[in-house]
């Protein structure tokens, strides 16, 4: 059976968080038992890949779908049938330096996570943190932590988003 886009059809994988957010973590590839089908949400001999199983889906891209994913999994190590597919966890946004204005990054804090100024001022002294919202941690948009991110760079802090999908 088909895993939606984003997940990797050899190792399970789920990549789909940066993939939609940034383009990236994997790809389609098309193998030779490939059916296009009209108005189909999937069609057979299409599947998703991960970064590190694409090259290898690639090289056996000439092979029907079935065999190119046996040999796959034999040349990475993987179990013959896989294993379960279960999300990754959401992606999250840290704070990597606070940078010369710790202030005003300690207010953009405030406002992304409600926290009180003292704890937006005790963040602001840590070296490396995740920015959590005290309201439904975990829960946001890839867009959400972009526009969290710029807030805080036009505030002078350094940030990265971390996708948690085991390909960093």
């Amino acid at each position: 059976m088909a895993k939606p886009p984003g997940i990797c059809a050899a190792c399970s994988r789920d990549f789909s968080e940066r993939l939609f957010a940034t383009g990236q973590g994997g790809a389609e590839v098309t193998f030779a038992d490939f059916v296009d089908l009209p108005r189909s949400t999937h069609s057979p001999g299409r599947e998703w890949f991960c970064a590190e199983h694409l090259n290898a889906a690639n090289a056996h891209s000439h092979e029907a779908f079935l065999n190119a994913l046996q040999a796959i999994r034999r040349e990475a190590g993987l179990p013959p049938h896989g294993r379960e597919y279960s999300r990754s966890p959401a992606p999250s946004l840290w704070v990597l330096r606070v940078g010369p204005t710790p202030l005003a990054v300690a207010s953009v804090l405030r406002s992304i996570c409600g926290c009180s100024p003292a704890h937006a001022l005790k963040m602001v002294s840590t070296t490396i943190f995740a920015v959590e919202p005290a309201e439904r941690p975990g829960v946001f948009s890839p867009q959400t932590l972009r526009d969290w991110a710029t807030l805080l760079e036009q505030a002078g802090a350094a940030t990265t988003v971390r996708y948690n999908d085991g390909l960093d």
